[in-house]
C-alpha cells in the first residue's frame, strides 16, 4: 500500500490526505442510547468466544470477562447464538428451551452475564430456535410414546409428502424443514398448546430480564406461506410487547435477492427488524470492485419497510455464522475488507457485527463447511493463551484451519498496531455512534468527481450533515476541492474551502460540516451505471465413483431459497446427464449478480461433501463476464461419506 505525506500529516491506508489543513477537535465519546436504531450489535458463538474455566469451552462467564473489550470497541447489543441444552454444537437443534447448556455454564451464570452487561449498557438477546426442536426433545419424544398431549406438537402425518418427510415410526411421518437427517422435526403451529408452550418460553427469558430476541429461520414457521408465518410472528410479538415494551425482535428472514424485498417487508409487522441479506449480497459486490448504486437498492426498500413499519430497523451485515467471513469471501485483500466494512459503517441501520470479523478472522473458502466460520475468536498471537477456545474435532466435526500462530490475525497483534483492521473497525464506529445521523438520517447520493461514489447524508433537526466519498479506483488516488469548512472524521483533521482533498486508491472520507451543506465541489452524478443484461455460466460437475448409476442432480442455491420442494422439480436447478460421471447446467443472471450454490441428489440427505465427509460450504461464483465456465468435482455424497455434525 502506498504512504503519502502533505505539509501536516503523514497517513497511510484509508485515512484521506488533504492540504491545507489544521487538526481538528477531538469527538466526544457519545453517551449511552437504549434506542436501537442507534446500536451496534454482535454475534456471538459462545463456544468459540472466551473459555474462563480452563476446560477449551467457551462459556457464559467468558463473555461476562470480555465485556470491557465489548465496550472499548462500541458494542452496546449482543446476540447470543443457542445456548440451551443441545446434542450438536452448534445448538440449533434444542432439547430444553428453559435451561443452560452445560457446556456454557449455568443458569446463575447467565443472571450474571445479563446484569453485568446492562452495567457496561450493553443490551442482551438471544438465539430464539422455534421452527423446530431437536429429536432428542422432550415433546418429540412423548409425542413418539403415544403421550396425547403432544400428539399435535409436530408436523406429522400417515404418509411421505416430498423428501422433507421422514419416517419415525410405522406408518407415521414428521416434517423436517432441513429434511430428515437434519434431526430437527418442524413444530406445528396449527396446535394452540405449541404457540402456548412457546409463549411460556418468551416468558421465562423475559423475566431473567433479557432484552429481546432473535428469531431463527422466521420464514419458515409457515413451510412456504408466508402470510401464516407473519400472522405468527404479530401474535408473538404482541405478547412480548405486552410484557415488555421496548423489546428488540430481529428476525432472519432467508431472501436474498433485491427483489425479494416485498416478501421481506410484511415481517416486519411482528418485528422490530430483519437482517437485511439482499443488501449484502449487493454490498459484498461493491466491495469486491463492481460498481453498484447501493443507494439506489437500499433506498426503496427502506421505503418499502417503513411502509409497513415506520420505526422499523434495518439490520446491515457483512457476515454471520452460516455465510463465509468476508476476509474469504473477499479473497482476503484488506482494501476491500476496509471497504466492505466502511459500507456497513456508514450506511443507515443498526450493523451487527459477526465476532472475529473486527480482526478479519477467515473461513469458509475454499469450501471450507460451517464449522470453519465459527472457530474460536483468536485472542493472542500464538494462538494460545488463557482463555483461548479449543476447537475439538469430536465436538465440531471438524478441525480448525484458520487459527493459526503469528499470522498477524489477532487481537493481541493488532490492538499494538494502529493501521491495523480492527482499529479501523474500532475507528469507525466511533464515529458512527458521535454521529447518530449514520444510523437515522437521509441518504441521498451526490455528484461527486468521476470514479468516486459521494452521498450525503441529512437530518431535519440536526444541525450538522455529513458527506461520504468512496475512491472506486483500486489503483489511482482521486481529488475532491473543498468549498467549504469541513472535518473529516476518519484522519481527524479540519479543513477550509480551497483546500484540496486527495483520496488514495480504494479508500474513503467521511466530511462533516454545517447542515445541508456539501462541502465539496459537485457537478452531475456519474453515469457508472453497470450493465446487467444477463450472462452465463456453464458448470460441468464431476461426480465421485459411489455416485448411483442412475442418479439425478440438483442445484439447490441462494436465488431459490435452498428448498428441496422447489428445486427438485424446477429445470433450471436440474441437471442434465451427460454421461456416468459428468453433468452439466447452464445458468443465466443479471451481471453483477452473486450467486451460492451446491449440489445434491434430491434431498439434503444427499448433498455433496468434502473430501474427508464433511458437509461442504457454499461454492460461490459472481457473474460478470458474458459466458464463463467452471468444472466442479464433487468429493463425496452425504449418504455415503458424511462424518461431520
Amino acid at each position: 500500500m502506498q504512504k503519502w505525506m502533505q505539509a501536516c500529516a503523514l497517513l497511510s491506508g484509508l485515512l484521506p490526505l488533504l492540504s491545507g489543513c489544521n487538526d481538528a477537535n477531538e469527538t466526544s465519546t457519545p453517551q449511552a442510547t437504549d434506542d436501537w436504531h442507534q446500536k451496534v450489535g454482535y454475534e456471538i458463538f459462545v463456544r468459540s468466544f472466551y473459555d474462563s474455566d480452563g476446560d477449551g469451552i467457551g462459556d457464559l462467564n467468558g463473555v461476562t470477562e470480555k465485556l470491557d473489550y465489548l465496550t472499548d470497541l462500541g458494542v452496546d447489543a449482543l446476540w447470543l447464538m443457542p445456548i440451551n441444552p443441545s446434542p450438536t454444537y452448534h445448538g440449533y437443534n434444542v432439547t430444553d428451551y428453559q435451561a443452560i447448556n452445560p457446556d456454557y455454564g449455568t443458569l446463575e451464570d447467565f443472571k450474571g452475564l445479563l446484569a453485568a452487561a446492562h452495567a457496561h449498557h450493553i443490551k442482551v438477546i438471544p438465539d430464539l430456535v422455534v421452527n423446530h426442536t431437536s429429536d432428542q426433545h422432550p415433546w418429540f419424544k412423548a409425542m413418539l410414546a403415544g403421550d396425547a398431549n403432544y400428539q399435535n406438537f409436530y408436523r406429522c402425518g400417515d404418509e411421505a409428502l416430498d423428501g422433507n418427510w421422514g419416517q419415525v415410526a410405522p406408518g407415521r411421518y414428521c416434517y423436517y424443514s432441513f429434511g430428515p437427517q437434519s434431526g430437527l422435526p418442524d413444530l406445528n403451529y396449527d396446535e394452540p398448546a405449541v404457540r402456548e408452550a412457546i409463549k411460556q418460553v418468551a416468558d421465562f427469558w423475559l423475566d431473567l430480564g433479557v432484552d429481546g430476541f432473535r428469531l431463527d429461520v422466521a420464514q419458515d414457521i409457515g413451510d412456504g406461506d408466508d402470510a401464516y408465518s407473519v400472522a405468527w410472528w404479530q401474535e408473538f410479538s404482541a405478547h412480548v410487547k405486552a410484557i415488555k415494551p421496548d423489546a428488540f425482535i430481529i428476525g432472519e428472514v432467508n431472501y436474498d435477492s433485491t427483489a425479494d424485498s416485498d416478501k421481506i417487508a410484511p415481517f416486519l409487522a411482528g418485528m422490530n427488524a430483519t437482517f437485511d441479506f439482499p443488501l449484502y449480497n449487493e454490498l459484498v459486490t461493491a466491495a469486491a470492485g463492481l460498481p453498484k448504486d447501493l443507494l439506489a437498492t437500499l433506498n426503496p426498500i427502506r421505503q418499502h419497510y417503513a411502509a409497513v413499519s415506520p420505526e422499523f430497523a434495518d439490520s446491515l451485515v457483512i457476515g454471520n455464522h452460516d455465510r463465509n467471513r468476508i476476509a474469504s469471501e473477499l479473497n482476503f485483500a484488506d482494501s476491500k475488507i476496509r471497504r466492505a466494512v466502511t459500507w456497513q459503517m456508514t450506511l443507515p441501520g443498526t450493523p451487527f457485527i459477526y465476532y472475529g470479523d473486527e480482526i478479519g478472522m477467515r473461513g469458509g473458502h475454499d469450501l471450507q463447511g460451517d464449522p470453519q466460520k465459527r472457530e474460536p475468536f483468536d485472542w493472542y498471537a500464538s494462538a494460545d493463551g488463557q482463555g483461548q477456545a479449543k476447537m475439538d474435532a469430536d465436538i465440531y466435526g471438524a478441525e480448525a484451519k484458520n487459527l493459526q500462530p503469528f499470522d498477524g490475525i489477532s487481537l493481541e497483534e493488532e490492538q499494538e498496531d494502529p493501521d491495523s483492521l480492527y482499529q479501523y473497525y474500532r475507528k469507525l464506529i466511533q464515529i458512527r455512534k458521535a454521529n447518530p445521523l449514520l444510523f437515522t438520517g437521509d441518504y441521498q447520493r451526490v455528484g461527486t468527481p468521476e470514479g468516486t461514489y459521494g452521498y450525503q447524508i441529512r437530518g431535519a433537526n440536526a444541525d450538522y450533515s455529513l458527506l461520504v466519498v468512496h475512491n472506486l479506483d483500486a489503483q489511482q488516488a482521486n481529488s475532491l476541492v473543498l468549498t467549504a469548512d469541513a472535518d473529516e472524521l476518519l484522519s481527524g483533521q479540519h479543513y477550509q474551502a480551497g483546500d484540496r482533498l486527495d483520496i488514495p486508491a480504494y479508500t474513503s472520507v467521511i466530511l462533516r460540516s454545517a447542515a445541508d451543506t456539501i462541502p465539496v465541489e459537485t457537478g452531475a452524478i456519474p453515469d457508472d451505471a453497470m450493465d446487467t443484461s444477463d450472462v452465463t455460466l456453464d458448470i460441468r460437475v464431476h461426480v465421485p465413483d459411489n455416485t448411483p448409476a442412475d442418479a439425478q442432480l440438483y442445484m439447490p442455491n441462494s436465488d431459490d431459497g435452498w428448498d428441496p420442494t422447489s428445486i427438485t422439480v424446477d429445470p433450471d436447478t436440474t441437471l442434465q446427464q451427460l454421461d456416468a460421471h459428468t453433468y452439466f447446467i447452464r445458468v443465466t443472471r443479471p451481471r453483477g449478480t452473486r450467486l451460492e450454490y451446491k449440489f445434491f441428489r434430491g434431498s439434503w440427505a444427499n448433498s455433496e461433501t468434502d473430501v474427508e465427509g464433511n458437509w461442504t460450504g457454499n461454492r460461490i461464483f459472481l457473474f460478470v463476464d458474458d459466458q464463463s465456465e467452471v468444472d466442479v468435482h464433487i468429493q463425496g455424497w452425504r449418504d455415503t461419506n458424511y462424518h461431520g455434525s
